[in-house]
């Protein structure tokens, strides 16, 4: 048998190590970062000893922060509201809204103006509305709950994140 020089053992180490480390690259994954949801589809129901209101409203992310802590959106959204005391009718609502929150559970704030018509067409009416609450929302989209008070009363509201 035949002995190997220190020489070429060294040089078959170092060649070994090489191809060693080498295919350890090729055979990485690289794992992508899940996107984050820009969408939001929902409909809420709020009443108080005032007013009430069902609607159903589409929401765009705007703005998101690095660390995912801060959220913007704007909503649109088409619905119905009753006045107790005057008009009711069809109407939609435009607004914005922030979310605080990094995870699932988030802090919520919405303002915006609720602009209906009477059921006959004769009067317009508008509602201001502020709302404060809770939603439940994955930063991934899927299922979406919200609980909110605010000057149109108290509401929940169920969607879909996307």
């Amino acid at each position: 048998m035949k002995q190997m020089s220190l020489k070429t053992l060294f040089v078959t180490l170092f060649i070994f190590t090489i191809v060693l480390t080498s295919t350890h690259n090729l055979i990485a994954q690289t794992i992508e970062e899940p996107k984050n949801s820009k969408f939001n589809l929902h409909a809420g129901f709020g009443t108080n000893v005032m007013v009430s209101t069902a609607n159903i409203n589409f929401e765009y992310t705007f703005y998101r922060s690095e660390t995912g802590l801060v959220k913007l959106n704007t909503r649109l959204g088409f619905g119905a509201a009753a006045i107790f005391w005057g008009s009711s009718g069809y109407g939609g609502l435009g607004g914005i809204n922030v979310l605080l929150g990094e995870k699932n559970h988030h802090f919520e704030t919405n303002a915006g103006l609720f602009v209906g018509s009477d059921y006959q067409g004769s009067e317009t009416f508008y509602i201001p509305y502020l709302e404060l609450g809770y939603r439940y929302q994955k930063p991934t989209g899927g299922f979406l709950f919200r609980a909110y008070v605010g000057v149109l009363g108290i509401g929940v509201g169920f969607g879909y994140a996307f």
